[in-house]
């Protein structure tokens, strides 16, 4: 054990935290990815480019995918 009070075992199995839903975006126009969040109550996404904040919204619904990443054109 260290003497370092700042370095510990975590255990993320017992963390509390939510995952919010996310997507993954590669925006060809700039060539960057990012990730895009929801909130839970909402179905779709809105996500921008973070080089010239191009805006894409992706609509969330029955009968689509279970694709996690996309591209914007």
């Amino acid at each position: 054990m260290s003497d370092n009070p700042r370095i510990d075992t975590y255990d993320t199995a017992d963390d509390d935290v939510e995952r919010r839903p996310h997507l993954g975006i590669l925006f060809r126009c700039c060539g960057v990815y990012t990730r895009a969040y929801r909130r839970p109550d909402q179905s779709f996404y809105v996500v921008r480019c973070p080089k010239c904040l191009r805006t894409t919204r992706v609509q969330v619904g029955s009968g689509g995918t279970n694709q996690r990443i996309f591209v914007a054109d």
